[in-house]
């Protein structure tokens, strides 16, 4: 094979009803730039088995790939459905970054909230703190909440690429680095 496309597409049909081979299919698939066949495939692997994993893997493809936040949302509620209330913090997470990529700030804040309360110590919930405190403004508090997110995420030597593998968007990461540089100076 090729790549991951072409052994995925050539081993699929002979696991046609295993959730594993369509989900590994997509995101092949998504890599490739393929995006709406790709979605159909996680879609496929979420019908076949609604797990928690399956479902995220279904909201980063909408929200990364397609720039659907509302299908993205539908997908991470979902896996927070199914999420043991005690380890629900990283979806509420990903779900108020969606709706701080929406514009929707409050709903934004309320599920950072829910977050903060389930597991204070989370980094990814504050990741998304970082990048709320700078979409409203507040640059203090973002490097506060910045400065919790890498002290939780074991400060890691690189900020911009944890921020990125967390946030999605390169280019708000820039943005957010160098307002808090600008405001430090």
């Amino acid at each position: 094979w090729r790549n991951n496309v072409t052994l995925w597409d050539a081993t699929t049909p002979g696991c046609d009803t295993s959730a594993y081979c369509h989900v590994s299919l997509g995101a092949a698939l998504l890599e490739d730039g393929q995006t709406q066949r790709g979605i159909r495939e996680l879609i496929r692997g979420v019908e076949l088995r609604d797990a928690i994993g399956y479902l995220s893997q279904l909201g980063d493809a909408f929200a990364n790939f397609a720039h659907d936040y509302r299908q993205a949302l539908v997908a991470y509620n979902a896996a927070l459905s199914k999420t043991p209330p005690a380890k629900r913090a990283p979806h509420y997470a990903r779900i108020s970054r969606m709706y701080i990529l929406a514009g929707d700030l409050h709903e934004a804040r309320l599920s950072l909230k829910a977050g903060m309360e389930t597991d204070a110590r989370e980094p990814t919930v504050w990741v998304v703190k970082t990048f709320l405190a700078w979409k409203e403004g507040n640059l203090a508090e973002a490097r506060k909440s910045l400065e919790q997110a890498v002290q939780f995420g074991g400060n890691p030597p690189d900020v911009a690429a944890y921020l990125y593998i967390i946030w999605g968007k390169a280019a708000d990461v820039a943005r957010l680095l160098s307002a808090l540089r600008g405001a430090s100076q």
